[in-house]
């Protein structure tokens, strides 16, 4: 049982802001300072009427917007409930609200004023409901309940948390006809109750606020809720089912970008080099060395509602050395090939796991051995913060080193650095991962393979998600009995090309059918230029009609010339969510070919 000892009480204060706004009369362009974060709820004021909520009614009871009991501004929501005639009818009402957020973390701040005829132990049940519908990177798809209770039934406490799929908070403190403020952290609330956040993702999140009078009451119970706020970090495009169109932004970078997604056509092109090299000692005497050059090209070929289609081109050359019985494997002091792959993988959208793979196996590894992870050349940008964590599928050596397999682990993120790409600045995000791993090669006799320790950094771009870049290396050893070898290996690359854009534009924003269109999973965001921390919330091009209607002749053109700015400012950006990992190139002891990690 989860409790809340305390509830932040603060004074009603007005924002100058705000009441400038509502001295004009302009109720369709509502400003809300919120400091870097994004406004998720629409109309959390109750300013604009009923956009974006949507009322019902349990038995008895409504839903009203009240001018008498604002927090701020004009109005609150006031829901209420009447005396029940009989034990177990419940008698009562509520709103709700949906917000499509496909792809958003769980970094997310909850917040809300509340005023109710009673709290604590009461004749009535009063609480703010978040239904979370998420998608785990493995486990699928999951509804959770967030349940925070300003007023309870007796006894409620004690069955808190019963329900595998619900959490209870209880809101103590809280102070009867009089304003109270909550604010709290869902990743906070959810790692109490769950655990590990890590690896979660929303598609949508249902906030509803509700009153249920469950006992015999002798009076009407009402509760009042305003400025009621859902907020998450940097740049999140969102709507609410039931609400008009709204543009959101806020200054989270000095540049405009564009709403980008990963279409049809795209493709991204990178360049590398792999060594490797092994000393024998003991009765395996002899040296190996060998240098691969190498290209990668990545391409949406297909996408659906719910699912992309990514072919990757894998090509390039090696040559080899070797002296002693490292001559044998390597068919004479020297050597060299070339080699060409294809490899073709289906992703779901909301998750990012690869659903399907075919295509040209990379030695002992297949394309269908991804099918069940995260997609490796993908990451999702939301999860590229400094110090977070990001569950990936890992290729990692069985207790008898005869094999390796896949696991999901975590790798760190860290290192932002802004590097070129196409002569524009773009910010670079690297995750890493050192573990045990396995080398290259293995004994005819008994197949195990030398192991050690590998270090693995990967570079990912912070606006569609995609792999750019590789640092890798690693040492391994092999001993039997005072022989045996050691191994070192690096693998670096980097992109080189690609169609996509990076370039600084500006565009005009005219509608939300602009970005609510993106397939869930490849979450809409919005970065902006803005020399404040001011998010704008506006609604469609009707507001400048309204305008119009609503000012004095002299400030229709100054309040229209800022309407068209703020419209303006709005420019879409998409993301994308990715995972990779590595494991042992060919032995040459099966089938020749290059030893560069396969797809990882």
């Amino acid at each position: 049982m989860a409790k809340r000892t305390s509830l932040r009480i603060r004074p009603i204060l007005f924002s100058s802001l705000a009441f400038f706004l509502v001295v004009l009369g302009v109720s369709t362009l509502l400003i809300h300072p919120v400091s870097g974060n994004v406004e998720l709820i629409v109309n959390g004021d109750f300013e604009d009427d009923w956009k974006g909520w949507e009322k019902y009614s349990l038995g008895r009871g409504y839903a009203a917007l009240d001018p008498a009991y604002p927090h701020s501004g004009q109005y609150s929501l006031s829901i209420q409930g009447t005396a029940t005639p009989q034990s177990g009818v419940v008698y009562g009402s509520g709103v709700n609200q949906t917000v499509e957020a496909a792809g958003l973390p769980l970094d997310l701040q909850f917040s809300f004023w509340v005023k109710p005829s009673s709290s604590g132990q009461a004749a009535a049940e009063m609480k703010a409901v978040l239904t979370l519908h998420l998608m785990h990177q493995t486990l699928g798809p999951k509804i959770l309940k967030m349940v925070y209770y300003v007023a309870w039934e007796g006894g409620a406490e004690s069955w808190a948390n019963v329900r595998p799929d619900e959490a209870d908070y209880f809101l103590h403190d809280v102070g009867v006809l009089a304003w109270n403020h909550y604010q709290g952290s869902i990743r906070d609330d959810f790692e109490n109750r769950w655990g590990a956040s890590t690896g979660y993702s929303l598609s949508k999140i249902v906030l509803t606020l509700q009153i249920g009078v469950t006992n015999v009451a002798r009076d009407t119970q009402y509760v009042n809720w305003d400025d009621v706020s859902l907020t998450a970090p940097q740049t999140i495009a969102t709507t609410a089912t039931n609400g008009a169109s709204v543009t959101v932004a806020t200054s989270t970078t000095s540049q405009q970008r564009q709403n980008m997604h990963l279409k049809v056509g795209d493709w991204w092109s990178m360049k590398g080099s792999y060594h490797t090299s092994a000393t024998s000692y003991g009765s395996d005497y002899g040296t190996y060395a060998e240098d691969d050059q190498y290209a990668e090209r990545f391409t949406v070929t297909a996408r659906d509602s719910s699912r992309i289609t990514v072919s990757r081109d894998f090509s390039g050359t090696w040559s080899s050395t070797a002296t002693g019985e490292w001559e044998e494997v390597n068919e004479g002091p020297t050597n060299s090939g070339s080699w060409a792959r294809t490899s073709i993988y289906v992703i779901d959208l909301e998750s990012l796991i690869v659903v399907n793979a075919t295509g040209d196996s990379d030695g002992d590894i297949s394309p269908e051995d991804y099918v069940g992870y995260p997609a490796w050349f993908l990451v999702n940008p939301m999860d590229l913060r400094d110090g977070n964590t990001i569950q990936r599928g890992t290729w990692v050596p069985n207790d008898d080193a005869r094999d390796s397999r896949i696991e999901l682990t975590a790798w760190s993120v860290g290192n932002p650095q802004t590097i070129q790409i196409k002569g524009h600045d773009d910010t670079a995000w690297s995750i890493s991962y050192t573990g045990q791993g396995l080398g290259n090669w293995y004994n005819d006799y008994d197949r195990i393979y030398s192991k050690g320790t590998v270090r693995r950094i990967w570079t990912f771009d912070s606006i569609y998600g995609i792999f750019i870049g590789i640092s890798d290396s690693g040492d391994y050893t092999r001993d039997r009995q005072g022989s045996g070898w050691t191994e070192k290996s690096t693998d670096t690359a980097q992109i080189d090309d690609t169609n996509l854009a990076f370039s600084v534009q500006t565009t005009q924003t005219t509608s939300q059918s602009e970005y609510t269109t993106s397939t869930p999973g490849l979450y809409t965001e919005i970065w902006t230029v803005a020399s404040t921390t001011t998010e704008t919330v506006a609604t469609s091009q009707d507001m400048l009609n309204q305008l119009g209607e609503k000012l004095p002749g002299g400030l229709i053109g100054l309040v229209g010339i800022i309407a068209i700015v703020v419209v303006l400012l709005a420019v879409t950006v998409t993301r994308r969510n990715r995972k990779r990992a590595p494991p042992p190139p060919t032995p040459p002891g099966e089938t020749r070919g290059p030893t560069l990690p396969e797809d990882t």
